[in-house]
């Protein structure tokens, strides 16, 4: 098979996340129909294709003429995208839309061989959309600021584009991208970017402390809950900060008003052994917390989940601090017990 040929696979994708949107699938038919695809088979939703092309690249045809524009947003050039931008034909083209190859369900064994067919995920894309994930996810903030200019210019609703790379961005740690969205954008910083989730939890979430910082500095709301549902340990927004490498992040949270007690952070820091973000923790007056239990957690006090990891010097930080170590677990089991059977092999998660 050539790299013009694909193949359809009759699955229906109601909407355009694909595998990395969530989409919902509805099987039309089990029998594929391998053809050479041309643009009377072109879906405007995502749809299963067999190609041999790479990710990023058009399902059909030869000549993308969107590439000088793609080329300077992936490279960063953002003299050249200026230059692109200001002239009338490339103001028509960037907001025409090409089928793009935006997935794949098997990325290729071997990436040099352009015979290979897999499956794949395609969809219509406008050239904006891509140039503008291209340097996006690249990390280049100027063309990224660039391109939103334009959007705004040309009532394009950037949006749907934001929120949907939100989290590979945050994930990247590209901290400029999102100052370059938050400023032609300040709704993006508490916008939802996907099933109720917002862009401060999920920097905390990956650890990515400076983007924590950034987002607080843009707006975000660090009391504003995700309309997702969160549990006390490892999902509060001071639990995941608690998890971060070194205070920092915790510290952010703490100067903007986010309280400790319940939250279940002394129990994250513990689990990870941060033993700076612990001390910051009681010193804040987390005292309830040196006790407090987790019943979606059989009871555990953050001397149990200390325990769980061996982490000796969390426990004696714990027991100095006035934690009890005679509280028992749903099980009836200690901190020490429940590290004894811990550091003789037992697995509990």
């Amino acid at each position: 098979m050539c790299t013009n040929e694909a193949a359809i696979i009759k699955w229906r994708i109601t909407g355009a996340g694909g595998a990395s949107g969530d989409p919902h699938m509805t099987k039309e038919t089990p029998t594929p129909k391998i053809t050479n695809v041309t643009h009377s088979d072109l879906k405007n939703d995502s749809y299963f294709y067999f190609s041999s092309r790479n990710l990023g690249d058009l399902l059909i045809g030869d000549e993308d003429v969107a590439q000088p524009l793609m080329e300077a947003s992936t490279s960063g050039n953002n003299l050249a995208l200026q230059t692109l931008l200001s002239e009338p034909q490339w103001s028509e083209i960037i907001l025409d839309k090409q089928h793009v190859i935006y997935e794949e369900t098997d990325p290729k064994a071997d990436p040099t061989n352009a015979r290979e067919v897999r499956q794949v995920f395609a969809r219509q894309m406008s050239n904006f959309e891509r140039a503008f994930e291209a340097a996006a996810l690249k990390g280049h903030a100027d063309a990224v600021s660039t391109l939103l200019a334009f959007a705004k210019q040309n009532g394009i609703n950037d949006a749907s584009f934001t929120r949907r790379l939100a989290k590979k961005i945050i994930g990247r740690g590209h901290y400029p991208v999102i100052i370059a969205i938050a400023s032609a954008d300040p709704d993006f910083v508490n916008s939802d970017i996907g099933h109720g989730w917002l862009p401060l939890y999920e920097a905390a979430r990956l650890g990515k402390t400076a983007i924590v910082a950034v987002l607080l500095d843009y707006g975000a709301d660090p009391l504003r809950l995700p309309t997702r549902v969160i549990y006390k340990f490892k999902s509060t927004l001071m639990s995941y900060a608690a998890k971060a490498p070194g205070p920092q992040m915790t510290e952010l949270l703490l100067k903007r008003g986010v309280p400790i007690t319940g939250t279940g952070a002394l129990h994250s820091a513990a689990f990870v052994g941060e033993i700076d973000t612990m001390r910051l923790l009681i010193q804040h007056g987390d005292a309830a917390g040196l006790n407090e239990t987790l019943s979606n957690y059989e009871d555990w006090t953050p001397m149990h989940f200390a325990a769980l990891r061996g982490r000796v010097d969390a426990i004696k930080l714990l027991e100095q601090s006035g934690a009890r170590s005679d509280l028992t677990d749903k099980k009836g089991r200690t901190a020490a017990e429940l590290l004894k059977f811990t550091q003789a092999g037992g697995r509990i998660i």
